[in-house]
């Protein structure tokens, strides 16, 4: 079992403007312009150069920093509205009571483990989904009928920010499984294994009834000639398949592949060498030289079974909703 801890929160003081998705590093690149207080003042390539950054806008005063707490966190989309608990997870417990569902890219956990190292801060929080007991979702509803203490909007969407007290009671979970974060859970794991510290991990915690699924595109740019031959050897069509079954797109067709499996997908693609790029279904711009990858949702109850069976799947192979922009920073590791 694990608790959620308490956390000395920072938020910023014109949420719209520094909300850490507002920017990305190309606008910055490309000499767009921000406004003072925005992230994009802190974020630099010069990793050592961040955390000073960071102490300059505290000492300006461009965060506000909130009692050590737990937090309620509502995110009202035009769809869904998620409720969750803002704390802290001990890291002892990742991958003992807190499962991961995907394997990560190697290169990019050691990145982060060497940024966590340098920097000390951890923006935006890991998800986890767990079960609510009764007393728990009504705890939740009693106190977020007060007024929030923190409230934004942004990209269309609303957040809405309560202290909550947990007693011990209501503060158990039987089990959890990371929905979204999975590379920054196992670089702060990895860091805390370096330095033989125990490091809580920044955490919203929701009920797994409440994940909504959806997946990537898969997309090989340049595709090998062997790919590309085992591809010509199946059956075409002009006709798009349904969007639960496995095929490729290529050269405005259409190819029906006969697998059971993402993990069989992914070694079928790779196995000349072939890199996948993952991309949201509506960022792709799609080209001929391209081949383009379809495959069954997987729904989150799936990646719970695989999980507590200790199987993984392929990188970015699923896409689970909320996705985190709070602004929310803790401004150290323990």
């Amino acid at each position: 079992m694990f608790s959620l801890s308490p956390l000395k929160l920072y938020f910023p003081i014109k949420p719209k403007n520094q909300v850490f998705d507002s920017f990305n590093m190309k606008s910055k690149d490309n000499n767009i312009s921000f406004s003072k207080e925005n992230y994009a003042n802190i974020i630099s390539e010069n990793t050592s150069l961040i955390r000073k950054n960071w102490e300059k806008a505290i000492y300006k005063g461009n965060y506000i920093k909130y009692p050590e707490q737990n937090y309620i966190l509502q995110i009202q989309t035009k769809s869904n509205t998620y409720k969750g608990l803002i704390g802290g997870i001990s890291i002892k417990s990742i991958y003992s009571d807190v499962l991961p569902h995907e394997k990560v890219f190697e290169k990019r956990v050691f990145k982060l483990k060497d940024y966590l190292h340098k920097v000390k801060l951890q923006a935006e929080p890991v998800v986890i989904a767990t079960s609510f007991t009764a007393n728990l979702m009504n705890k939740i509803r009693i106190t977020s009928n007060n007024q929030p203490d923190i409230f934004f909007k942004y990209n269309g969407n609303e957040y809405k920010i309560w202290r909550i007290y947990l007693s011990k009671e209501n503060n158990l979970y039987d089990k959890g499984y990371i929905v979204d974060g999975h590379h920054r859970t196992a670089s702060l794991l990895m860091l805390s294994n370096q330095e033989n510290r125990k490091y809580k991990l920044l955490s919203y915690l929701i009920d797994a009834s409440k994940i909504n699924s959806n997946k990537y595109t898969w997309r090989v740019s340049k595709p090998s000639k062997n790919l590309i031959l085992k591809l010509n050897k199946i059956s075409s069509s002009q006709k798009e398949p349904d969007e639960k079954l496995f095929w490729a797109y290529y050269n405005n067709k259409y190819y029906k592949l006969n697998f059971t499996s993402v993990k069989n997908l992914e070694d079928w693609i790779t196995l000349n060498g072939d890199e996948i790029y993952r991309y949201y279904k509506e960022d792709i711009k799609y080209n001929y030289e391209s081949i383009y990858f379809n495959y069954p949702l997987i729904s989150f109850n799936e990646t719970i079974s695989m999980a507590n069976s200790g199987k993984l799947l392929p990188q970015k192979s699923t896409l689970f909703y909320p996705k985190m922009l709070t602004g929310l920073t803790i401004s150290n590791l323990n």
